[in-house]
């Protein structure tokens, strides 16, 4: 998923969190739910919380080093956004309806993220972004994971289609998102972080 940037363990949030959801034991959409993984074992997935935005650049910065081609912005570019706007991205998390950073994490571990928003035209389309998985903890059905809290998370907000750019030579995600029923739109743009290559964008009902 080519991300668009410029854009742990919070046991208070996860309190909070799990203190919030129904009587009858349910997960709250965008909150923390627990979820198993094809290996057997389970993951959290959350949204970021208030307060975790220096974790949170690292962890992108990480993203971008490991996989540049899934990232439309270059490093460089990357580094240039300060600390104040990854704590923006986690204070929205949790205090607003219009974007939301989830992460997977394992015993505090983080081992994946992935972003939405909900475009402000009234249009319906939430975009998707800066979805990543750590190299070692690739195929074990993260991916699909932190896309169904987007689905979730959307679906909920009034949300009728997603839509985001995946990298064209990235045949694994590709693989991925056909099989979870996204399918290409016809559009294409050129990524900045390396101009040899093309993101095109993939879309689906929600």
């Amino acid at each position: 998923m080519v991300a668009k940037a410029c854009l742990p363990k919070v046991a208070g949030f996860a309190n909070r969190a799990l203190r919030a959801a129904g009587r009858n034991g349910s997960p709250v959409v965008g909150s923390i739910s627990r979820r198993p993984l094809w290996d057997g074992s389970t993951v959290e997935i959350r949204p970021v919380a208030h307060g975790e935005g220096t974790l949170l650049r690292e962890f992108r910065l990480r993203a971008v080093r490991d996989a540049p081609e899934a990232f439309y912005l270059p490093l460089d570019e990357e580094e240039k956004a300060t600390v104040d706007v990854w704590e923006r991205w986690a204070t929205s998390g949790a205090e607003t309806a219009d974007r939301v950073m989830f992460v997977a994490a394992e015993i505090g571990d983080w081992l994946g993220m992935a972003g939405c928003s909900l475009r402000s035209d009234g249009s319906g389309v939430l975009d998707a972004t800066g979805m990543w998985v750590v190299p070692t903890a690739r195929g074990r059905g993260l991916g699909e994971l932190l896309i169904d809290a987007i689905v979730d998370w959307g679906r909920h907000r009034g949300a009728v289609r997603m839509e985001f750019a995946v990298t064209e030579s990235n045949a694994v995600a590709i693989r991925l998102y056909r099989r979870l029923g996204f399918e290409p739109t016809g559009r294409r743009r050129r990524l900045e972080s390396n101009s040899g290559l093309t993101g095109m964008f993939m879309t689906r009902a929600l």
